[in-house]
């Protein structure tokens, strides 16, 4: 995480005194987004599937994901791991 102060880029650590168990969360965090399993990536992704989209693909092996904002399947992950992977360049996932 990067913030600008004072004209200038500065990087942000995660740690700021959290004890191990929240730093390893945060670390466990950060795999998940990295994966594509961020709660605004999936959200993003439910919203934006449409029947269309759903039927030209495969929900692969992803499983799906409980989360306090309801249930994401496993097509709705997969999409939403290989769309923050390959996609970033794209604004949807239309052709």
């Amino acid at each position: 995480m990067r913030s600008i102060v004072a004209n200038k880029i500065m990087e942000q650590m995660p740690y700021r005194g959290e004890s191990p168990q929240d730093r390893h969360a945060f670390a466990e965090y950060m795999n998940d987004v990295n994966r594509g399993k961020s709660l605004l990536a999936l959200i993003a992704m439910r919203k934006a599937l449409t029947p269309e989209i759903r039927k030209n693909w495969y929900e692969g092996t992803f499983t799906p994901i409980e989360t306090t904002q309801g249930s994401f399947d496993e097509l709705t992950c997969n999409l939403a791991y290989h769309f923050g992977k390959h996609g970033a360049n794209l604004a949807t996932l239309q052709r």
